[in-house]
């Protein structure tokens, strides 16, 4: 089996990259991360992976991902990371992903959350998308 999750990441991050929605809400260029920077500047995003399994047959090598994108926000009432959300969803749900290895066969939003974090005083959120990747 190849390494169907490896280019997964890099592939939603430039897919919300190249989005002028989510340009408006994170900025150009957009502030999307691999890992949580220690001094960035409002709201970001955080590209981190959840689970994989093999969901494939005999003759089909099937993947499903689940992919957690986290939004942090200095806003108090939630309202920006609202927005990211939407933003990010309009980029992602349904969306048709270039992968350097495999196809993705289905990106779908599944879950989604708003708190407000009063130690690190910011609102976070997180969004989880299942993506299906064949080879």
């Amino acid at each position: 089996m190849s390494d169907l999750i490896s280019p997964l990441p890099e592939a939603m991050m430039l897919r919300l990259a190249a989005d002028t929605a989510v340009q408006a809400v994170l900025g150009n260029p957009v502030r999307i991360y691999d890992h949580r920077p220690a001094m960035a500047t409002f709201p970001y995003v955080v590209v981190a992976l959840g689970e994989g399994r093999d969901v494939g047959t005999k003759t089909l090598v099937v993947s499903s991902q689940l992919v957690q994108l986290q939004i942090y926000s200095r806003q108090r009432s939630g309202k920006e990371v609202r927005q990211v959300l939407a933003a990010l969803k309009a980029a992602l749900h349904d969306a048709t992903l270039i992968l350097s290895a495999g196809s993705v066969a289905r990106c779908q939003e599944e879950f989604v959350s708003v708190r407000y974090d009063v130690q690190a005083e910011a609102s976070t959120g997180m969004a989880r998308y299942r993506v299906i990747v064949s080879d």
